[in-house]
C-alpha cells in the first residue's frame, strides 16, 4: 500500500511539473481575453486579488514583466478535496488607457472534465477581476 502511495504521489507531481512548463510555455495570446478600461497598476491589484480569493498562490518566480507592456502572473492551487490542483497564467497588456487580460487555467491531471473546468474557472477569474475594477 506504502509503494502504491509513493508512486502515486510521484505521478501527480511530475504531471504537476509538465503542467506548469506548458503554461509558462503557451503562446502569449492563449486563454480567454478580455479588455478592462483600467490603467495598469489598478489591473494587477484587481488579477493578485482575485486569484488570491479563488484559492490560488501566487508564484513570485514567474511573476514578471516580460517586456515593457506585458506583466506575467502564474499562480497555482494544490490538490485538495474535489480537486486536482490547477496552474493559472495571466498575461496583463498595457494598452494606454486599457489592459488585455488573457487567463489560462489548465489541470495538473489531465481528465474530460478538467477542460470545461478549466474554462468555468477562467471565466468566474475575469468576473473577479471586472468586480475588483469596477469599485
Amino acid at each position: 500500500m506504502r509503494l502504491f502511495l509513493f508512486a502515486l504521489a510521484v505521478a501527480l507531481a511530475s504531471a504537476g511539473c509538465q503542467t506548469k512548463s506548458k503554461v509558462l510555455g503557451a503562446p502569449s495570446d492563449a486563454g480567454i481575453s478580455k479588455p478592462y478600461e483600467a490603467p495598469m497598476d489598478k489591473v494587477q491589484r484587481a488579477t493578485r486579488d482575485a486569484l488570491a480569493e479563488a484559492q490560488f498562490g501566487i508564484k513570485e518566480k514567474e511573476t514578471k514583466y516580460l517586456d515593457d507592456a506585458r506583466y506575467q502572473i502564474l499562480a497555482g492551487q494544490g490538490l485538495s478535496a474535489g480537486s486536482t490542483g490547477r496552474y493559472v497564467r495571466v498575461i496583463i497588456e498595457n494598452e494606454k488607457t486599457r489592459c488585455t487580460v488573457r487567463v489560462l487555467v489548465e489541470s495538473k491531471v489531465d481528465s474530460q472534465a478538467a477542460t470545461p473546468a478549466d474554462i468555468a474557472i477562467g471565466e468566474d477569474l475575469h468576473k473577479r477581476i471586472a468586480a475588483r475594477i469596477a469599485k
